[in-house]
């Protein structure tokens, strides 16, 4: 192969990679612009496509996102306007990051995230061709639970947990293809409000103790107090000589022969 076969080989090779370069880049349908709209004190940060949906029958069931006279527009089975296509962001006006996720073609994809003013994560769901697909998590601020399940189709399917504070399960429910076919919610309830009956029973009973220590806290010592029993002053008799009780059976008793027997007197006189 000699200089000049090698320079058209070149040539040609340039002109095939510029085509698809160009098709790849600087094709108008692909072509996406980035818009910020500001709305309650919120700003949207959104990406436009040129590109056009052929709405099918699949769709009818799907919500499509399109912006038209500049706001964005979210129709079940139809959209006019620009599609949204690529990231999608909400901060507030001080920034901090309300919503997250990504739409291709109008339709949401992937991973959509949202938190509250103070950075908590409140959801998280998996979107899959603009229905909701796979595990989602979410969090009410309401009963302060944390709701884990998992959407199939966009309708919740298997079992639903419902956490505690604490992470421990509440209650649970079961979904059919988005119908509700199973629950203990309401005997978890009725446990609940046995729980906290006893636990408000313990309370006013720690509470009673608590008064009764300082009602005996108040009162005077022992030394101070008035007895019932106490004899008055100068009232009380001489302490008798302790004798062993050995002694009163074997002592014999001092007898005055003048006073002994009125017999003996009598006997004596005669």
């Amino acid at each position: 192969m000699n200089f000049k076969h090698i320079i058209i080989f070149g040539l040609f090779l340039f002109t095939a990679c510029q085509g698809k370069f160009q098709k790849q880049f600087f094709d108008p349908a692909l072509f996406k612009q980035k818009i910020y709209l500001q709305d309650d004190n919120r700003v949207k940060t959104i990406h436009l496509t040129n590109e056009t949906l052929k709405i099918k029958n699949n769709l009818s069931s799907k919500t499509i996102y399109s912006y038209y006279q500049g706001k964005i527009n979210a129709v079940e089975g139809n959209y006019s306007g620009k599609l949204l296509n690529g990231p999608y962001e909400i901060h507030d006006l001080e920034g901090t990051l309300l919503e997250k996720g990504f739409f291709k073609q109008g339709l949401k994809v992937g991973l959509w995230q949202k938190w509250d003013n103070q950075g908590k994560l409140i959801s998280s769901t998996h979107w899959k061709g603009g229905l909701a697909s796979g595990h989602y998590q979410s969090w009410s601020s309401i009963t302060s639970l944390t709701e884990k399940g998992k959407y199939k189709k966009g309708e919740k399917n298997g079992k639903v947990l419902f956490l505690d504070t604490e992470g421990e399960i509440a209650f649970w429910e079961k979904y059919r293809e988005g119908e509700l076919v199973n629950s203990n919610k309401k005997k978890a309830e009725k446990k609940a409000a046995r729980t906290l009956k006893k636990e408000e029973k313990q309370a006013e009973k720690a509470q009673k103790r608590e008064e009764r220590k300082a009602l005996k806290g108040q009162e005077k010592p022992k030394s101070e107090r008035k007895s019932f029993w106490k004899k008055k002053e100068g009232s009380a008799k001489a302490p008798k000589d302790k004798v062993p009780f050995y002694q009163k059976w074997f002592t014999k008793k001092e007898t005055n022969p003048d006073t002994s027997s009125p017999k003996r007197a009598r006997h004596e006189k005669k």
